[in-house]
């Protein structure tokens, strides 16, 4: 037998929780769903509509610009975000 077979289980499991007999796990004031409205569930479909609508847009469209001047644009966004974690990092040392 190997040794992870040899083991044996210990009395008391450190993640053991114990429960009164009869207990429920679920009572009237502690649900699954607890604190889900039913009001969510339009703006979800409208984010998610909106969301497959711009990637059938971005990929009829993604075959058009030019790569060059894209990775330009992107490199520019790069120095520009890591500029302003700069300032924050130097704001948050002198400060």
């Amino acid at each position: 037998m190997s040794r992870l077979l040899q083991l044996r289980p210990r009395a008391d499991p450190p993640l053991a929780v114990s429960l009164p007999r009869g207990a429920p796990l679920l009572d009237r004031h502690h649900s699954i769903d607890d604190g889900a409205d039913p009001g969510d569930v339009p703006i979800t479909v409208a984010f998610t509509g909106a969301a497959v609508f711009a990637a059938l847009v971005a990929g009829g469209v993604a075959t058009r610009p030019d790569t060059v001047g894209l990775r330009r644009w992107f490199a520019y966004l790069v120095f520009l975000v890591a500029a302003g974690i700069a300032v924050e990092v130097a704001v948050s040392l002198l400060g």
